[in-house]
């Protein structure tokens, strides 16, 4: 490499703190995700974990799985008012 080819100083180290800073961005966001989930995902997982979300025990008992909407009596100027 001749001197007219080669990189400036303060580009060569631009470049190496961009590679630094881009292997301190992956460490950090494994970090933050790991955390993140010891903390907020794995509690609530085990809380509601035995919890019956689906109503799944009422289908086993025979049971329908038919909700009625608790909405009002559907009429004519309400559906003609959208909100």
């Amino acid at each position: 490499m001749t001197a007219a080819e080669r990189k400036p100083f303060y580009r060569r180290l631009y470049e190496s703190w961009l590679a630094i800073a881009g292997h301190f961005g992956e460490v950090q966001t494994s970090v933050i995700l790991f955390v993140s989930y010891v903390i907020a995902i794995g509690p609530a997982a085990v809380v509601m974990a035995r919890k019956d979300l689906l109503h799944k025990k009422q289908l086993r008992a025979g049971a329908t799985a038919w909700n009625d909407a608790e909405s009002p009596v559907p009429d004519l100027e309400r559906a003609k008012r959208l909100f």
